[in-house]
């Protein structure tokens, strides 16, 4: 047993150790060129764009990539960006059905994600980035806002997100994670907890409503 100087010592060099390493820890570092958000910590780096995470790379606790190189997928082949009834009222109920098997080529009507004609605009404060997105597909009049702030005390990614039309209807917004390895495995608590690979619905779009199934 240590005395309790020397106990009270090695607390103290401790905590000071602690605060010392935090004091010095690397700040994030955020990019934006060509519509690409970039966002690098000492544990992962992430690659926005279109209202979508493209890209994922891990660099603690061990350097991996979660995501294709090639990128192959856009914002548009899932219901992302702002979702509205207006005009799509149908195609926003049949969107909402809680237990849905569709074709991988299945259109979102009811869905606006930033598109071409989409112009996206780039702030920064401390550890947060801002992306708006203003005339999103086939909804010039709406916008789009996420924040995307790296938490100082765990390092996560922290992403909010709201958006807006002049139109009523309005019903939400989604982002997806884009071009996963084929090998990268979901735990989901889904019927008391389930794990998703590539073998599950393989070649379908499948939505489960929430919180019925959850």
């Amino acid at each position: 047993m240590l005395p309790r100087q020397m106990a009270s010592a090695l607390l103290s060099f401790g905590l000071i150790f602690c605060l010392w390493s935090a004091a010095f820890a690397a700040e994030p570092a955020f990019t934006f060129a060509d519509g690409v958000l970039t966002i690098r910590t000492e544990r992962y780096e992430v690659a926005w764009r279109d209202g979508c995470m493209v890209r994922l790379r891990s660099v603690l606790p061990q350097a991996g990539e979660f995501t294709l190189p090639t990128m192959p997928m856009a914002a548009g082949q899932l219901p992302n960006g702002l979702g509205s009834f207006h005009g799509q009222d149908k195609e926003g109920k049949e969107q909402h059905f809680p237990w849905r098997f569709a074709p991988l080529s299945t259109a979102f009507p009811a869905q606006h994600p930033p598109a071409a004609e989409t112009k996206v605009a780039f702030e920064k404060s401390g550890n947060t980035a801002r992306l708006t997105y203003s005339g999103l597909k086939d909804e010039p009049s709406a916008s789009l806002v996420q924040e995307l702030a790296v938490e100082a005390g765990t390092g996560d990614l922290v992403i909010r997100q709201e958006g807006r039309s002049a139109n009523p209807g309005v019903f939400g917004v989604a982002f997806s994670a884009l071009n996963l390895r084929p090998d990268v495995q979901f735990l989901v608590p889904y019927f008391g907890g389930q794990r998703w690979g590539k073998e599950f619905a393989a070649e379908k779009l499948v939505t489960i409503a929430w919180p019925e199934f959850w």
